[in-house]
């Protein structure tokens, strides 16, 4: 017997939602087990800061009383408002190779959105864009994937189709292995800024003494250069505040820049050391194991990779090159500090500009991800 069960704000539900990833991956090494205590946090709705503009609730699907499969549902006040839409959204879905499973879960996200007079439902958005990258992997999944990107099982994808869905969104990551140097005119355009601006130009790391200051700065610099982008929800003050606090624990500052033009913030770049790396040998997710302090004591021995978070300029200035500059010294740093292999995410598969540089500084296309969508009937 198959029920789905709402599980929002039920202990014993939602540790079966939490857990249910760690036994259906238990022996693909490919997923990377998010640690527990991050995951309880990051669903307490009390506590994530999504919850102050978006609702949601938690569905798990039981059969004869055991899970075998879950999904989120939930809308995105900030989202309405900012693309003047009625589209809920589904995420986090996992399952066990079951059909009636899955539909059994679809159904219920589907009837959750309409029932709230939306129109369409888009996902796997986990919650939104500005967090865990959404999708499901649809191309490399034969490998791990960076910090914060997902990993899911290759049936998703078709029972959605199934069900009428249809392809919304291809996002690409990209990967630049083992880089000797950019093409040339990354250095001549870091050289070109520099001897056209002098002084006026400056260019430094986070300062994680003044890290609200900083965070305001990027916080400003993110919200216009986004604005155009597919799935783009304006990034609160507490929800960036909430990331930088989680990240600067794992923070490389000569991963990151700042770029400032006559005193004025005009471009950033976020790169983070990929823990993904000690993060998929600790196969139970717990903070406390022995496998992840010995790791994470010795993790310069264990994380040769980062990945590419954030980068945007001041749409005034987007032409300037600023992004040229900053992954040219990205390069240089990255290398200096004993990492061997670089990751740039997401892209759409539309930005044609975006996807053209990334190969051309001789990154090769590491994995892809599928996002979908649905016409719904409203039914409120």
């Amino acid at each position: 017997m198959i029920e789905v069960r709402t599980v929002t704000t039920d202990r014993k539900g939602l540790n079966d939602f939490l857990d249910l990833p760690y036994r259906l991956y238990r022996d693909d090494m490919n997923w990377v087990p998010p640690l527990r205590f991050e995951r309880k946090m990051f669903f307490n709705q009390k506590k994530n800061p999504f919850f102050e503009h978006g609702e949601a609730d938690y569905f798990v699907c039981y059969r004869d009383g055991a899970p075998v499969g879950r999904i989120t549902a939930h809308i995105d006040r900030n989202y309405d408002s900012y693309h003047k839409t009625k589209h809920g959204f589904f995420g986090f879905f996992e399952t066990e190779n079951d059909p009636q499973v899955a539909n059994a879960l679809i159904k219920t996200a589907e009837e959750w959105v309409a029932k709230r007079g939306y129109d369409r439902i888009i996902g796997p958005m986990n919650f939104t864009t500005n967090h865990d990258s959404p999708g499901f992997i649809v191309f490399g999944a034969e490998t791990p994937s960076y910090l914060m990107n997902p990993h899911t099982m290759p049936y998703y994808p078709g029972f959605f189709r199934a069900a009428g869905y249809g392809d919304e969104q291809l996002l690409n990551s990209w990967a630049l292995t083992e880089p000797k140097d950019l093409p040339q005119e990354f250095h001549d355009r870091d050289e070109k800024l520099c001897a056209k601006y002098g002084d006026r130009l400056v260019v430094r790391h986070i300062d994680l003494k003044n890290l609200r200051k900083d965070v305001d700065m990027i916080l400003k610099i993110f919200n216009d250069a986004w604005c155009d982008n597919w799935g783009y929800v304006p990034m609160t003050e507490r929800e960036i505040t909430a990331m930088a606090d989680e990240l600067k624990l794992i923070v490389n500052i000569r991963l990151t820049y700042m770029v400032f033009l006559d005193g004025e913030p005009v471009a950033f770049m976020v790169s983070m050391p990929d823990i993904n790396q000690i993060l998929r040998e600790n196969r139970n997710g717990a903070m406390f194991s022995r496998a992840f302090f010995r790791l994470l004591f010795n993790s310069k021995k264990h994380i040769n990779q980062f990945r590419v978070m954030l980068l945007g300029s001041l749409k005034k200035y987007r032409l300037l090159g600023f992004d040229a500059l900053m992954y040219h010294r990205l390069l240089h740093d990255g290398l200096d500090t004993g990492h061997r292999e670089v990751e740039m995410s997401w892209i759409l598969d539309t930005n044609k500009p975006m996807n053209n540089a990334a190969a051309h500084m001789g990154a090769h296309l590491f994995q892809q991800y599928l996002i979908l969508a649905k016409p719904l009937r409203p039914t409120a």
